[in-house]
């Protein structure tokens, strides 16, 4: 449950739990082909189709996974490209951005907005998305791509009640979920 990752003890048993196993290996090879996958609707390397990309990972705890798609867009000639890590946990919130950063270095000609929201989106107020980057006016709006990579299904206590309510706020025609 997500109460389990507020504290800084709750995040290490998490990391302890997929590093001896959790299958962790198949979830990262699905997130590679998922990378892949979602990349081939824009063409090659996504050129000319997209005008910017922001990834918002709902759950994303670490994001292992969600830094595979990252780690291939990152090296693409965007005009902007923001990931926005979401989740409860500090801890793991911090190892996200950092190992984005890190990712992020590759791109120094163009702009990368790396904001990590420790935010609970099932049924906080979900203020977050209101500094996301897309919601700029002063940005011009690009694709947003909003994943849940992780067990957050297994995590919900009313899965319909999220997807027609809270992800509604979140992805705005033409988005991907």
């Amino acid at each position: 449950h997500r109460f389990l990752y507020y504290e800084p003890h709750g995040a290490l048993a998490w990391e302890k739990l997929i590093g001896a196993g959790y299958d962790q290996d198949r979830w990262l090879a699905g997130a590679e082909r998922f990378s892949d996958s979602w990349l081939s609707l824009f063409g090659v390397e996504g050129r000319g189709r997209l005008k910017g990309l922001e990834i918002v990972a709902l759950g994303s705890g670490e994001a292992a996974k969600e830094l595979n798609l990252f780690k291939k867009v990152v090296a693409l000639p965007l005009p902007f490209l923001t990931f926005a890590p979401v989740d409860v946990s500090i801890p793991l919130l911090l190892r996200a951005a950092t190992n984005a950063r890190k990712l992020a270095a590759i791109r120094p000609a163009f702009s990368t907005r790396i904001s990590a929201f420790c935010a609970d989106f099932e049924e906080g107020k979900l203020s977050f998305a209101r500094r996301l980057a897309g919601n700029n006016p002063n940005v011009e709006p690009g694709a947003r791509v909003v994943t849940l990579l992780g067990n957050t299904f297994g995590n919900l206590r009313d899965e319909d009640r999220f997807l027609r309510e809270r992800l509604h706020a979140l992805v705005r025609p033409g988005d991907h979920l």
